[in-house]
């Protein structure tokens, strides 16, 4: 078993143990059951340009596939890169031991299943990986608390139901933190885990930032995949009511 993540590498400077892209990295699942982010396989780099018909970022030409990636989960950053050499990979191995490129014709089976959490009402929410970090691709939306009890204090944008599904609600920070809101094992981010973010970024904010909806699309690049909207805040009551994106373990080690 493994975990496949499409995900955004920073490592300032420049050279080979630099990196500033998108990629699809596989990390094996240890004997124990936990993910080794030491052993991460580099298994696509994604180009600097957009396909914007399908909105995704597509494998890079050239043999700079196949690196290999060592994360230092404490300090929310990368501690090792290693760039590829190898030309776009179409099937690999995975083992305890880690992740091996093989033979075109060799057998093998790949399931993958998204990793995504939903809250009360069934709502789906996509799971992203920045950094060590962990975020929901999509801002929270449910009227109802875990436990199906109706949220008192909730706002939607231009207090208007037909923005939920796009801009997700807007709760004031009691509700926000309330135990009961949201799944077990998540938290809402505190100041220092957005800050933390805004580090491995190299406060790149364009990173964050969805290809639609925002006034200057041309700093929205979104490699994180995070799918960051326009949401707004509730005014005049001058709350601190905003959206929000959960952040947490999801009963797994990270």
């Amino acid at each position: 078993m493994g975990e496949v993540t499409r995900e955004y590498l920073y490592v300032s400077g420049s050279g080979a143990g630099a990196v500033s892209a998108q990629a699809v990295v596989v990390y094996i699942v240890n004997v124990d059951g936990e993910i080794d982010y030491n052993a991460g396989y580099v298994a696509q780099v994604m180009g600097s340009t957009r396909n914007t018909t399908l909105d995704i970022y597509e494998p890079a030409a050239g043999n700079i596939h196949g690196g290999r990636v060592i994360w230092n989960l404490s300090d929310n950053k990368i501690t090792t890169y290693t760039q590829g050499s190898s030309a776009l990979p179409s099937k690999l191995s995975l083992s305890y031991n880690g992740v091996e490129l093989v033979a075109d014709n060799a057998i093998a089976t790949l399931i993958l299943s998204p990793e995504v959490i939903s809250d009360y009402e069934g709502n789906i929410y996509p799971l992203v990986k920045i950094g060590a970090q962990v975020w929901t691709g999509l801002n929270w939306k449910s009227e109802f608390n875990m436990e199906g009890t109706p949220v008192t204090v909730y706002y939607f944008n231009d207090d208007s139901t037909a923005n939920k599904n796009l801009y997700g609600g807007l709760y004031n920070w009691g509700t926000a933190v309330d135990d009961k809101f949201i799944p077990a094992g998540w938290v809402v981010p505190t100041l220092s885990e957005w800050l933390s973010m805004g580090s491995y970024l190299n406060n790149q904010g364009q990173k964050l930032k969805a290809n639609i909806l925002w006034y200057n699309l041309s700093n929205s690049d979104n490699m994180t995949g995070f799918r960051g909207l326009p949401g707004g805040v509730e005014e005049p009551k001058m709350e601190c009511i905003t959206n929000f994106i959960i952040t947490g373990n999801g009963g797994r080690p990270l």
